[in-house]
């Protein structure tokens, strides 16, 4: 048991190597990616599940109190930050010959709800946790309404987007392990006690999985030209590092610990729902979208380099205005 428990403990430990390496699999071992392509939703749905069964509704009541800022919360994060950064990355991307699919794959990846690792998160770089519950929870019910709304802006008429199946898929992958996760916690508490301490481990493992199965037939127009990952990184790490600014400025609140939660909930998405949905529904029309959502995975991992350096910044300071 204690030889498994170093086991896990190394797997959760070293997260962004474990992704990284996962993808690295999967383009190598293309075989294996098409195998596993299949079960992606899943997956996605287990770690979802797994993700809300640590999520305790009795500590969310001061926070509830404060609804008007969590509704503004739940516009900045869903509708207005992604809006502008898709925005701004077609403005500024408009002479690469790529440049809508990585708006597109840009918009997927910051528009999805905020991740399952948000509150663990928010724990490490000491933000407000019961706050990050909130807007875990708000970001997941509302999904299915505000992506279909994005992507139908970001269309304009110019993509045959599917966007009733696009409302329907997000409320299956989403919502529904949601609440049973909320129903379990109520009515089985037994397989809370056995699941919650496995719960990081188990949420890496299937995040592994996905993205092995998300590179099946992409090696192709990775290996054909490196060029295009190097712009892909340059993109996702401008985006990711913007979508940080947004969420720590816009957080209306003066206390550095209300704006490093926004920031965390806005730059730290579940990116697996991105790549997953990107799967579904691009995979056969603009491929290089499935590609780029892939590839945020890097830069998803390696921007908690400067979110660590600010929490560090702040740790040995008593929790006033930034």
């Amino acid at each position: 048991m204690a030889v498994l428990q170093r086991i896990a403990s190394g797997i959760t430990g070293h997260l962004s190597l474990i992704l990284v390496g996962a993808m690295a699999v999967g383009l190598l071992w293309q075989e294996l990616a098409a195998v596993v392509q299949p079960t992606m939703r899943y997956g996605l749905m287990l770690v979802i599940y797994i993700g809300f069964l640590t999520v305790d509704l009795g500590r969310l009541g001061e926070e509830l109190k404060s609804w008007r800022y969590h509704l503004y919360l739940l516009v900045l994060l869903q509708l207005a930050i992604p809006a502008l950064i898709y925005v701004a990355l077609r403005a500024v991307t408009s002479p690469l010959p790529n440049a809508h699919a990585w708006s597109l794959g840009m918009l997927l990846v910051l528009a999805v709800p905020a991740g399952a690792i948000t509150p663990s998160l928010c724990l490490m770089f000491r933000a407000k946790f019961e706050r990050s519950l909130l807007i875990l929870i708000t970001t997941s019910m509302a999904v299915p309404l505000t992506l279909p709304l994005l992507l139908r802006a970001a269309s304009g008429g110019h993509m045959q987007l599917p966007l009733e199946p696009i409302e329907a898929f997000l409320t299956m992958i989403v919502v529904v392990p949601a609440v049973a996760a909320v129903l379990t916690r109520r009515f089985a508490p037994r397989v809370v006690r056995v699941v919650e301490p496995r719960i990081a481990l188990l949420s890496v493992l299937c995040l592994a999985v996905i993205i092995i199965g998300s590179v099946a037939g992409l090696r192709v127009h990775l290996t054909a030209n490196l060029r295009i990952l190097a712009e892909m990184l340059c993109i996702s790490t401008v985006a990711f590092l913007a979508a940080y600014a947004l969420g720590w400025f816009a957080g209306a609140k003066n206390e550095w610990p209300d704006r490093m939660t926004v920031a965390v909930a806005a730059t730290w998405t579940n990116v697996g729902l991105a790549i997953v949905l990107a799967n579904e529904f691009f995979r056969e029309t603009m491929p290089l979208v499935v590609l780029f959502t892939v590839s945020t995975e890097i830069t998803w991992n390696a921007i908690f380099v400067p979110g660590q350096w600010l929490a560090r910044r702040f740790a040995d300071s008593p929790p006033g205005p930034a």
